[in-house]
């Protein structure tokens, strides 16, 4: 076996490969759980979940089979009917590496100011100690292990886009997640024009990878 040193520019390049392909690959087996009518579907959902941070809608009127792995569901309610269970709408949200929620993308994605999560077992609301982000510990805790399902309460306030009007139309969604993505124009010219580059690069990586550990 030869020994090849790297720098750590190289070392990092391959370790975020390796974290892509890890992704994919758990991507591909996530879809194995839909009907195969309905995998390509989930796959492109998948996708764009994971790399462009494109919350995905699940409608309250169907079953659903778990998030994607790195992913959480929220089931939002508002104040007034939560008791009652009736859900104003649902959706998977991607997870930051340290399993982090980045609640302002949530805040975008259903254009309302002010949310708070809820615990499984008792159905209290709690205030984070962040508004911005919710810690992986504080998602664990809520859902009391059983992560990726849970409640968060919608308290409505005059600067709310949607007034209430759940589920917010496609259009407002796509348009409040882009104008609050800026790295989304990149992600999606990298992928419609510069996927050709992008997948002799990665043969490229894996031949010299594979030649590396000979």
């Amino acid at each position: 076996m030869s020994l090849v040193c790297s720098s750590p520019g190289e070392s990092s390049l391959l370790e975020t490969l390796h974290s892509v392909l890890d992704d994919v690959q758990d991507i591909f087996d996530y879809t194995t759980l839909y009907e195969p009518e309905s995998r390509a579907r989930e796959l492109f959902c998948a996708l764009g979940l994971r790399f462009l941070n494109m919350p995905v809608r699940r409608p309250l009127d169907k079953c659903h089979a778990r998030p994607p792995p790195g992913c959480v569901r929220l089931r939002l309610f508002s104040a007034e009917r939560r008791r009652a269970g009736f859900a104003l709408d649902q959706a998977d949200f991607r997870l930051e590496r340290n399993g982090e929620l980045d609640v302002d993308s949530v805040r975008a994605y259903w254009g309302i100011q002010r949310l708070r999560p809820c615990s499984s077992s008792t159905g209290m609301v709690f205030a984070p100690a962040r508004e911005d982000r919710w810690s992986a510990l504080a998602l664990h805790n809520l859902t009391d292990g059983k992560q990726p399902l849970l409640n968060v309460i919608y308290l409505p306030t005059p600067e709310d886009a949607t007034q209430s009007h759940f589920p917010p139309s496609r259009l407002a969604r796509v348009a409040r997640h882009a104008a609050t993505n800026p790295a989304l124009y990149v992600h999606a010219a990298l992928a419609f024009y510069a996927l050709p580059y992008l997948w002799v690069a990665l043969l490229w990586l894996l031949s010299l990878m594979r030649w590396a550990v000979c």
